[in-house]
């Protein structure tokens, strides 16, 4: 019983830690994106 508990744990854990993960990176990949916009932006004035 205290061993399911205990690995459903650690899954939870690691879900968050992935999640952490995937939003850095997806918010990284939005600032790249932003940062060639603008200067799309810019080159086209």
């Amino acid at each position: 019983m205290e061993d399911e508990e205990k690995k459903k744990k650690k899954r939870g854990r690691r879900e968050v830690e992935e999640a952490k993960l995937k939003s850095r990176r997806t918010k990284k990949k939005v600032a790249v994106l932003a940062q060639k916009g603008k200067k799309a932006k810019r080159d086209a004035r």
